[in-house]
């Protein structure tokens, strides 16, 4: 029994110039989510989305409202539309778009959140210098062995479980460097992702800890509908499991392949990526071929 549409809603990293399709800068609705943006952020974020360089939309900051702006804008759209997904999850940032489209708050609410995470996040990313390495054709099994045998001597922690195939190992320059040529050495590839910082480790405790102070003093409703969440990769049910969820998930890895593997099991079908491009759909059906994926744009008729 297939359950009905999911929604799925990337994160950092999907980021692109370029990344605003044509209709979301024709629609009113839209056009709206990107005006709260760029009140809440002081800057043109429709702009910054549309023809920034390249380097300014991956800073911690401006990247995460950048791509919840979108994601969002897509979600007014499809509302406008008349879709309605049963399921939703999202990616790291793109969970925070997703407690939004299962109405635990509002859209503004969304970005006031968004922008204030950015910002603690940024603040973790210059004192804590680290990076990310994507780790593809090893298990997460034999990746946490390999980290595991390196923690004694690096900072160096799990930090995506993506797919089947793909995980994300983050921490110090040292360690990953150690990590790079055991990779190899193990017959799997390795690619260094181009952001700056250990992200879903502990180096990043004190954003967590102020995000967790700004979900204390909003007003957060039950989801209205099924919301899987990365920390843990279960379904969350009540508005104390959203925020714990939300705030946790900052420091803790991204169990995304876990996530994916429930919205299989309920029997979610189509699954739509609603955001910057499709990362997520083009991982989903590497394990799964058989899935129905597709963008926002193609059920609202736009090519962007």
């Amino acid at each position: 029994m297939r359950m009905g549409m999911a929604y799925v809603f990337p994160g950092q990293g999907s980021q692109h110039p370029g990344m605003v399709s044509d209709v979301l800068k024709r629609e009113k609705d839209s056009r709206l989510v990107f005006d709260i943006a760029s009140d809440i952020a002081g800057a043109d974020i429709l702009r910054l989305c549309d023809n920034a360089d390249h380097d300014l939309i991956k800073r911690t900051d401006y990247c995460q409202i950048c791509v919840a702006a979108v994601s969002l804008a897509w979600l007014q759209l499809l509302r406008r539309e008349g879709f309605r997904a049963e399921a939703v999850a999202g990616h790291s940032l793109g969970e925070y778009c997703a407690a939004c489209a299962a109405g635990c708050f509002e859209v503004e609410e969304a970005l006031r959140l968004i922008w204030a995470r950015g910002q603690a996040m940024l603040e973790c990313a210059l004192s804590s210098p680290g990076s990310m390495l994507a780790i593809v054709g090893m298990s997460m099994e034999e990746t946490f062995r390999l980290v595991r045998d390196l923690s004694d001597d690096y900072f160096i922690h799990l930090a995506n479980h993506n797919s089947l195939t793909q995980t994300v190992v983050a921490g110090e320059e040292k360690g990953l460097e150690v990590l790079e040529k055991k990779v190899r050495r193990g017959g799997a590839r390795s690619v260094r992702l181009k952001v700056k910082g250990a992200f879903h480790t502990p180096a990043f405790t004190r954003a967590k800890e102020a995000v967790e102070e700004r979900l204390g003093n909003m007003v957060i409703k039950d989801p209205s509908i099924t919301f899987f969440s990365g920390y843990g990769g279960t379904e969350v049910r009540d508005a104390a499991e959203v925020a714990h969820s939300l705030a946790s998930g900052i420091d803790s890895p991204v169990l995304w392949w876990e996530v994916q593997r429930r919205l299989m099991e309920i029997g979610s079908d189509p699954q739509v990526e609603v955001g910057p491009g499709k990362v997520l759909c083009n991982m989903a059906i590497r394990d799964y071929p058989n899935l129905r994926v597709c963008h926002a744009s193609d059920l609202v008729g736009s090519t962007g």
